[in-house]
């Protein structure tokens, strides 16, 4: 047996005689920015701090487990470090006040650096530091942080046709709704992703032996609204999920978990599913919440329940002062599914993947997607019947 083969039939071992530590999903995560440009072309920008950021939703379990110097801290004070570390917008989406979105109040004396792969336009990779400013502890990706350089050019051609249009209010209606163009993210839109991602890694979690999905941190409400035709706006907000490296199309899902007619089931080098604005979840279960709305296209998640039910509460928590709605709405979406059931080969998976990957010391970033792929080889199979070992009563 190989080194790498025994290597983790301890692993193996050690998860079947120990105690499971929380599930993980996306398994290789940049350590910083030096770490992302390994495996990415980056874009730097500044981003400005927006005071009156609230967290809307936050994973503290989740949060605690990928970031283990917060371990000690209280849901209160992890709200105060994702406020601290993740509450900005990017520099260009100023320009867009008044045009695209109400006026972005900004502290101009903390900015932070966005970096950007190639292709992001309103989202980014931002590094994250022990609370009180301590040193580098990991990355956060972002989305809806606003515009920067990649996508500088649309920003110019809006600033010249809202020039053009004063006193139309058609053609400003027009500008306002034109689609993937103001840079950021809507409460409600947050909300739904949020939703059908956390449904999504259920069902993975039920149905498969090793598939997972990129995680969501938190949900930051921003005091910012997204203009739209008329008199209409919609609250603003950062989504927080995993960083992570990579981004294709195409991942292998069952079409009974969920299909992706936008997205095309976006995937991450690791191949985690990720970005889930498009998906339609497809469980039988969960139709009643996740279906489309009557008489809609069942091909668009953007007419769907989760997208229109997730507006709502973005309106219930921003406007109405609801700070649980976040909360209450994923756990009633979810309710259908009943309690938690993981199949032993992916939470074997998962466990061990964690306890490994977490002290991956100085292996580069080729060599630790190369062992999520072993690892993931292995679990296909089962880590039991792999290793002869006794499978769990």
């Amino acid at each position: 047996m190989s080194l790498s083969k025994r290597l983790f039939g301890w692993i193996c071992l050690l998860h079947l005689l120990g105690p499971r530590p929380g599930i993980t999903n996306e398994l290789v995560r940049p350590r910083d920015a030096g770490e992302l440009r390994q495996y990415s072309q980056l874009v730097e920008d500044q981003a400005v701090a927006v005071p009156g950021t609230r967290v809307a939703y936050a994973d503290y379990a989740a949060i605690r487990r990928d970031f283990p110097g917060l371990a000690s801290l209280d849901d209160s004070e992890i709200r105060t470090w994702l406020i601290q570390n993740a509450a900005f917008i990017s520099s260009g989406q100023k320009q867009l006040d008044g045009i695209r979105n109400t006026p972005i109040p900004t502290d101009s004396t903390r900015t932070t650096s966005l970096f950007r792969p190639k292709g992001w336009n309103r989202s980014a990779v931002l590094e994250v530091r022990a609370p009180n400013g301590g040193s580098v502890i990991g990355m956060i990706d972002v989305k809806g942080v606003g515009h920067g350089t990649p996508s500088e050019d649309q920003v110019h051609a809006q600033l010249d046709r809202f020039r053009t249009i004063r006193g139309n209010v058609d053609a400003l209606a027009s500008l306002r709704t034109s689609d993937h163009s103001d840079g950021l993210m809507s409460l409600g839109e947050a909300v739904a992703e949020t939703t059908r991602q956390t449904a999504a890694q259920r069902l993975f979690e039920e149905k498969t032996a090793v598939q997972e999905t990129v995680e969501t941190y938190a949900i930051l409400s921003l005091p910012v609204e997204i203009l739209k035709e008329g008199d209409r706006s919609i609250p603003a907000a950062l989504y927080l999920r995993q960083a992570h490296f990579g981004r294709s199309h195409d991942l292998t899902v069952p079409k009974e978990i969920y299909e992706d007619f936008h997205g095309y089931r976006q995937k991450t080098a690791s191949n985690t599913a990720v970005d889930f604005g498009g998906v339609l979840i497809r469980d039988a279960r969960l139709q009643s919440h996740f279906g489309p709305l009557a008489g809609a296209n069942p091909r668009d998640a953007q007419v769907s329940k989760p997208w229109a039910w997730g507006h709502e509460v973005a309106e219930a928590f921003y406007r109405r002062g609801d700070l649980e709605a976040v909360n209450r709405h994923l756990a009633e979406m979810l309710a259908p599914l009943g309690p938690r059931q993981v199949q032993p080969q992916h939470a074997s998976f998962q466990a061990r993947s964690l306890q490994y990957l977490a002290l991956h010391g100085s292996k580069t970033v080729t060599q630790r997607l190369a062992d999520v792929k072993t690892l993931r080889e292995f679990s296909a199979s089962g880590c039991a019947a792999k290793f002869g070992i006794a499978a769990d009563p």
